[in-house]
């Protein structure tokens, strides 16, 4: 061994620097083709909830950190991201937004990354960071610029599985004015395409289940003293709704997020009024 490499810097002596140089150009191409090809590259269809903070800096997933309207409005499907070498690395092939109160909105990307595998840790790797559920990703698309969190890091190839769900909802103790605006046959949308997500069937008011608390501040009765009374101008409103579902291992979800069980109270954005309601029944809706 020793000999061989007296023998090796012996020849290197006698090269003159011009050689040494092609010699060390040949030997840096070597290890960049061997690294180049031995990369295994790859696509990766992930889903990602459009949020400016890590869930792991927010106590309360769905309460902020959501995206304002003028931002959604400028992601498109087809919007890309490219390299510096003008490369296509990842490309929005899917939108997902509903409204909020306020001028906030719940977006939910798909996006296809060009990537490769790590041989060593197996995981899939996009712009030199692993694509992980609950890691941070940040995408720099064709009008705006993205920050958001991993949900799904393999998305399937045809979607998740959907259906459409009726669902007896009791919106409570409403004030007239939110009464009157819903209608039969009011619908709430789903992204730029505009996707229906829910459609109310039916409506019929009754007195209200819930009572408020008051209290008599008259000179007799301290202010303490509340008592529980109904307001006579509000309202429950009852209505079949006709929901699109969307299927994730943990079950049914409506508008992004919302878990579809009786008892739970989902929000529904109307065109022209939101509401929040109980679900009282579920059942599969019958084919149109």
């Amino acid at each position: 061994m020793h000999r061989l490499t007296r023998l090796f810097l012996q020849r290197i002596k006698t090269l003159s620097p011009i050689h040494v140089l092609v010699l060390l150009i040949l030997v840096g191409l070597t290890i960049f083709v061997v690294k180049f090809y031995g990369r295994k590259p790859t696509e990766r269809i992930i889903r990602i909830q459009v949020v400016g903070k890590s869930w792991t800096q927010n106590y309360n997933n769905y309460a902020g950190y959501r995206p304002p309207f003028w931002l959604s409005e400028n992601i498109q499907v087809g919007d890309v991201e490219t390299t510096v070498n003008g490369w296509r690395s990842g490309e929005i092939i899917a939108i997902e937004k509903y409204d909020r109160w306020g001028t906030d909105v719940d977006l939910y990307l798909t996006a296809k990354l060009q990537g490769e595998i790590n041989g060593r840790t197996n995981k899939f790797i996009y712009n030199s960071k692993p694509v992980e559920v609950g890691a941070f990703i940040e995408l720099h698309l064709t009008r705006a610029d993205v920050l958001g969190q991993i949900i799904d890091d393999n998305v399937p190839e045809k979607g998740y599985p959907e259906k459409e769900i009726v669902a007896t909802v009791r919106v409570r103790n409403e004030d007239p004015w939110v009464v009157e605006a819903l209608r039969v046959g009011d619908t709430m949308l789903n992204g730029p395409q505009k996707k229906q997500v829910a459609v109310v069937e039916t409506i019929s008011i009754e007195p209200p289940t819930s009572a408020i608390f008051l209290s008599d501040a008259t000179i007799d009765n301290p202010p303490n003293n509340t008592f529980l009374s109904i307001d006579p101008r509000a309202k429950d409103v009852v209505m079949k709704v006709r929901l699109r579902a969307q299927h994730h291992d943990s079950g049914w979800y409506f508008g992004g997020h919302q878990s579809i069980k009786i008892g739970q109270q989902i929000w529904i954005y109307f065109s022209q009024v939101n509401v929040m309601a109980t679900i009282q029944s579920i059942q599969d809706a019958p084919s149109l």
